[in-house]
């Protein structure tokens, strides 16, 4: 295996992957080393989340959720991740997942790079130099800040053309996520098409999920979903539009399936990132749907982990965002607020444009359709005339326009949020 045993090139994974972590319990020791690592991220998941999913899923006569089952396992650790970065206890997805991806704390903005433009290592250069398979999956770009932490240096995380173009170079095996003008650009001439490049190296290439059950052991994988970030899981299972977008967990088994059998194990990292934008937005329902299908693909990796027997997962988030949580005295009491995001079909990302010009009253129709609430006229003025009135007002507050419809619906469903931006407060990390 190259120049390292497979002892010191975990012990080198580990170093980067839990030194910043606080673990509270600890399972048995285990007999062996493990061949594969699975690493799920919920991008921006404040500690509240995982409750507000349990909660939900009880007003809905549901099953507890995969984590919620995971982390009362015997054979499970469960602890806290220290989030801080170079310079500050608030991080950003970059400097968060470089602290991962190279063991090395830096400045935010940065990934893998110094701010002196000294080059890191990262986790996937040293695991493909070791044989290992490499699978970067996301529901935000595919290069996006935090699957480019555990593999390319840049100085900026805005440069992301440029981390296209690294893991064409270092050569990762699955690759899967949106924003597609990264790769294939959208004006001819704009830049080169990046499609090309990656099928001569034996790359399969997907912009939709037809075709992703015939990948196989082995396979080289670049799947990128859509023009944007990835939808939303709330508007991928309501609009008819998006049925060609998969799952995280179809893009989980998928990468699982291409990476599995690989000589000297594998290494696989699965973040859902919407998680975070939610959180950003104070879209309670958004960030609900997406955690849960980050859930059911944790519930993906513990299946294949479980049966394979040779495989870590970990799972954990790089900071928290919003920090969403239930509160009393609002006009939803006890359970029935989160049950009410069962009628929710839509974001607010695919919301808010709609809220444009149009009246107060047909903003109310809209609302009341698309999340079974009514709001009272004044409320439907703020959302469609946002720089003046009680939402100029509200807006002084959060600093987010976007975060008057969060207030609005929270106080139905009897959630609030703290803010809209991201956070100082240890994560959750179960393995």
């Amino acid at each position: 295996m190259s120049d390292f045993s497979r002892r010191s090139l975990l012990g080198l994974a580990g170093a980067g992957i839990l030194a910043p972590s606080l673990a509270f319990s600890e399972g048995p020791r285990l007999k062996k080393r493990a061949k594969n690592i699975i690493f799920c991220v919920s991008d921006g998941m404040s500690s509240g989340v995982p409750a507000l999913l349990q909660q939900y899923r009880e007003v809905r006569g549901l099953s507890a959720s995969p984590w919620h089952r995971l982390a009362a396992r015997d054979d499970v650790t469960n602890g806290w991740h220290d989030t801080r970065t170079l310079g500050t206890y608030v991080p950003d997805s970059a400097a968060a997942a470089t602290a991962w991806g190279s063991g090395v704390h830096v400045l935010n903005g940065s990934i893998n790079m110094l701010a002196d433009g000294t080059k890191l290592t990262t986790l996937v250069q040293l695991l493909k130099g070791a044989g290992m398979g490499t699978g970067l999956v996301t529901t935000a770009s595919a290069t996006h800040a935090t699957p480019a932490g555990f593999a390319v240096a840049v100085m900026a995380r805005r440069d992301e053309r440029l981390v296209a173009e690294a893991y064409l170079a270092e050569e990762v095996d699955v690759i899967m996520g949106g924003v597609r003008h990264f790769f294939t650009p959208r004006t001819a001439g704009a830049a080169r098409d990046l499609v090309p490049d990656f099928r001569a190296k034996g790359y399969q290439f997907f912009d939709r999920q037809d075709g992703l059950a015939g990948i196989k052991r082995g396979d080289k994988v670049l799947g990128i979903f859509a023009d944007g970030q990835v939808p939303y899981d709330i508007d991928r299972l309501n609009n008819p539009a998006l049925a060609h977008v998969p799952s995280l967990k179809t893009m989980t088994e998928t990468a699982i399936r291409a990476l599995d059998g690989a000589r000297d194990g594998f290494f696989l990292m699965v973040e859902g990132a919407r998680v975070d934008h939610a959180g950003h937005a104070n879209d309670f329902a958004g960030i609900i749907h997406d955690q849960e299908a980050f859930e059911d693909a944790v519930q993906a990796a513990i299946e294949f982990a479980d049966k394979d027997g040779e495989t870590l997962v970990i799972i954990t988030s790089d900071h928290g965002c919003g920090g969403p949580g239930m509160q009393n005295g609002s006009m939803a009491r006890g359970n029935s607020g989160v049950g009410l995001v069962t009628q929710a079909k839509m974001s607010a990302e695919e919301t808010l444009p709609k809220l444009q010009n149009i009246s107060a009253s047909d903003a109310i129709d809209l609302i009341r359709t698309n999340f079974g609430i009514t709001l009272t006229s004044e409320e439907a003025a703020a959302l469609i005339s946002p720089e003046s009135g009680p939402a100029l007002r509200l807006r002084s507050v959060y600093g987010y326009p976007f975060s008057i419809l969060g207030l609005m619906l929270g106080k139905r469903y009897g959630v609030g949020w703290q803010g809209g931006a991201h956070t100082s407060e240890y994560t959750y990390l179960t393995a």
